[in-house]
């Protein structure tokens, strides 16, 4: 959940409470000078209206149930408090219910504020019947100032705790899909890291090859002149007759002919060797698919007139910074959509990568994009981050040979 609607929360709390508890305090004071009972429930009323209104407050920097649960009690015994001398003057008391069902609401779990609701306004329907307070009798609220009262408990609470339902509901699915975005995040870097190792393997089997190649070669000439020089040094000690000269020379021949025919079969081997696995195009088609499949982010591409391969090195440098780009906008910029562009223009090669995350209006660079920055500039290339507050880019520039 973001951290800015988790604090707006206590403060729109705070507000309701001092708000209604103006309000109590406005109505109480207007409705005190029509009531039976002595002075001093002026001072008695502010005192337990302050009470009230501090343990609402308190709710909001307690963490601990049951501290909430004595300060939501010590709140209910003041509105009993308060409501009773008061008697069919149901201002006061109206304001402070609402307040009291609000701070029941969020302040505790969906099972707790079911029984809490279900007490409070019990207890409150309870008390407005004829009884005594400071040894004056008190007005009874009429029948339909009492049902009117008696309905707005109902359905105020029962509306607040559907509230509280929801907020549950939503807290859990926001939890839910922290869990699974932090799962795939742990997967990214798994995988990552498997491409790396997959892409390793692919270079040290394609360097195995190589240099397998070019043992071959090794021995095939070799052999060849070590044959050669075989006969040549038994021809040097002891000088073939002129009958036998023909035969010498034919051997001679023949293993110069066997050299030169290897040598070009395995150079050809050479001159033709291709590095294993994909690259290129095929390549950032590959780590775009796999991104797209383990993170279910919607990912479109368009290719436009980028070739097949751009040398090995402008390779890598496209490949980590789609890679990087990737992960920033899943990671950080929490995108449900990515579009990449490639576009290659008077031997420039342009590349778009625009994400609907959540973006800033000031740009912080850290490792990521200062590596990319880094790779990008040492290529005599240019790049370039742009951000607001719906989403985030990336464009590069990069020079490529005519030859590709």
């Amino acid at each position: 959940m973001d951290d800015s609607k988790i604090k707006a929360k206590p403060i729109i709390w705070i507000l309701f409470s001092l708000v209604l508890s103006l309000l109590a305090l406005s109505s109480g004071l207007v409705d005190i000078g029509s009531l039976s009972v002595p002075d001093t429930w002026t001072r008695d009323f502010l005192i337990l209206l302050s009470i009230s209104t501090a343990s609402s407050l308190g709710l909001i920097a307690l963490k601990r149930m049951p501290l909430k649960l004595l300060l939501l009690t010590i709140r209910f015994v003041t509105l009993l408090l308060i409501g009773v001398p008061f008697g069919d003057k149901l201002s006061a008391e109206f304001y402070l219910l609402t307040a009291l069902i609000i701070d029941i609401s969020f302040a505790l779990p969906f099972r707790f504020a079911i029984a809490a609701m279900i007490i409070t306004l019990s207890a409150e329907l309870v008390t407005q019947v004829d009884i005594s307070a400071y040894y004056f009798k008190t007005d009874v609220p009429s029948r339909l100032d009492y049902l009117a009262f008696a309905a707005w408990g109902v359905v105020f609470g029962t509306f607040s705790l559907y509230v509280n339902y929801l907020n549950k509901r939503y807290r859990q699915k926001t939890a839910e899909s922290d869990h699974r975005r932090q799962i795939v995040e742990e997967l990214i870097g798994a995988n990552r890291g498997y491409l790396e190792y997959a892409s390793s393997v692919e270079q040290k089997t394609s360097d195995k090859e190589r240099k397998r190649i070019i043992t071959e070669l090794h021995d095939v000439v070799g052999q060849s002149f070590t044959n050669i020089l075989a006969i040549t040094d038994m021809a040097e000690k002891h000088p073939p007759k002129a009958d036998e000269l023909t035969d010498v020379f034919s051997v001679v021949k023949s293993q110069a002919r066997y050299g030169l025919e290897e040598t070009r079969v395995v150079l050809y081997k050479l001159h033709t060797f291709k590095p294993t696995g994909p690259t290129g195009l095929q390549e950032f088609h590959r780590l775009i698919t796999v991104f797209s499949k383990s993170t279910q982010l919607k990912v479109d591409v368009n290719w436009a007139n980028l070739p097949w391969d751009i040398g090995e090195n402008l390779n890598d440098i496209i490949y980590k910074v789609i890679r990087e780009s990737l992960i920033n906008s899943f990671r950080h910029g929490k995108a449900t959509h990515i579009s990449i562009h490639f576009r290659v223009d008077n031997k420039v090669l342009h590349i778009d990568i625009i994400d609907n995350g959540t973006g800033s209006k000031s740009i912080n660079k850290g490792i990521g994009l200062n590596s990319m920055e880094e790779r990008v500039t040492g290529a005599n290339g240019h790049i370039k981050f742009t951000s607001s507050e719906r989403d985030f880019s990336v464009h590069v520039q990069l020079p490529i040979q005519a030859s590709n």
